[in-house]
C-alpha cells in the first residue's frame, strides 16, 4: 500500500511530466487509456495510476522513474537534439558510419594544440594524420 505522503508525490511528479510534454489532462488519458476523470484524480492523488496506464504513457517518452520515485531516468532531449537523433535513425548504414567518423573527429580547440618546451628529437611513432596546418620551429641556426 502506497502511503498517502507517496502519493501525493506522484500526483504532483505526474502533473509535472504532462506540463513538461505540454499536453492537457484530456490527451495524457487518451494516451494512457483513461478517463479524463481518472487523469484528474491521478494528478490530485486521489488514485494511484495503474501498471498498464505507466507503460503506455513510458512509450511516449514519458520518464515514469521519475513519477514513482523522483529520479529522472534520463535527461529529455531538446527540441535540437531530438531532430538530430530522428534524423540519424533514418540514416543507412554507409550514412551513420559517416556521421560518428564526423563527430569522433571533432575535439575542442584547446586538444588541437600541442605546446612542447625544451629539447625534443625528431620522431614520430605510429599513424600521423594532419588535418590543419603544421609549423615546426628547429630554433636558430648554431655558428661554428
Amino acid at each position: 500500500m502506497i502511503q498517502r505522503e507517496e502519493r501525493e508525490c506522484l500526483g504532483k511528479r505526474l502533473f509535472d511530466e504532462r506540463k513538461r510534454a505540454g499536453l492537457t489532462q484530456a490527451a495524457l488519458a487518451a494516451i494512457g487509456g483513461v478517463s479524463p476523470k481518472t487523469q484528474v484524480f491521478y494528478e490530485k492523488s486521489e488514485r494511484v495510476p495503474d501498471a498498464s496506464y505507466l507503460a503506455a504513457i513510458a512509450r511516449e517518452n514519458f520518464d515514469v522513474m521519475y513519477i514513482l520515485v523522483g529520479e529522472r531516468a534520463f535527461e529529455p532531449l531538446s527540441a535540437e537534439e531530438s531532430r538530430v537523433v530522428s534524423a540519424y535513425r533514418q540514416l543507412d548504414a554507409r550514412a551513420r558510419a559517416g556521421v560518428l567518423a564526423l563527430l569522433s573527429g571533432m575535439q575542442p580547440e584547446s586538444a588541437q594544440r600541442v605546446s612542447v618546451k625544451g629539447d625534443v628529437g625528431q620522431l614520430v611513432e605510429g599513424d600521423l594524420q594532419v588535418s590543419a596546418p603544421m609549423t615546426i620551429n628547429m630554433g636558430k641556426k648554431r655558428k661554428n
